[in-house]
């Protein structure tokens, strides 16, 4: 968005026009109309009383525990899955056991494969 002012002492306009940000992208813009223009002092007393209600106001506790309740986490947990998935398919083929991996485990990060001073690609004792 953008202000844009016709003449002096007129209201300022800020406009959205995608297209000319986007061009050769129609595809992203398939729902957007060809130009939103608000004025001014809407945008502002919006933005005005969102911050007085919602980030300064006195129930923005209970908005925001409400607003996060609403929220989908289902993409974080297909994240997380997809790691441990990953991190057990780079473990199996050197037989690594997931104990040596867990976070505080005494394993020596300078030199991977190494768990308290043994190797557990099946080497023995390190030195």
């Amino acid at each position: 968005m953008f202000g844009n002012v016709r003449e002096p002492g007129a209201p300022v306009w800020y406009i959205c026009w995608p297209k000319a940000n986007n061009r050769g992208r129609d595809d992203k813009l398939a729902d957007h109309p060809k130009t939103v223009r608000i004025r001014e002092d809407v945008l502002e007393a919006a933005i005005t009383d969102f911050y007085a209600e919602r980030v300064f106001g006195r129930s923005r506790i209970a908005l925001l525990t409400a607003e996060l309740a609403s929220y989908d986490d289902r993409a974080t947990q297909e994240r997380a899955a997809e790691r441990s998935r990953l991190v057990d398919a780079v473990r199996a083929p050197a037989g690594i056991g997931p104990a040596a991996y867990r976070l505080g485990a005494n394993t020596d990060w300078a030199r991977p494969g190494w768990v308290n001073g043994w190797s557990v690609m099946g080497g023995g004792r390190g030195g």
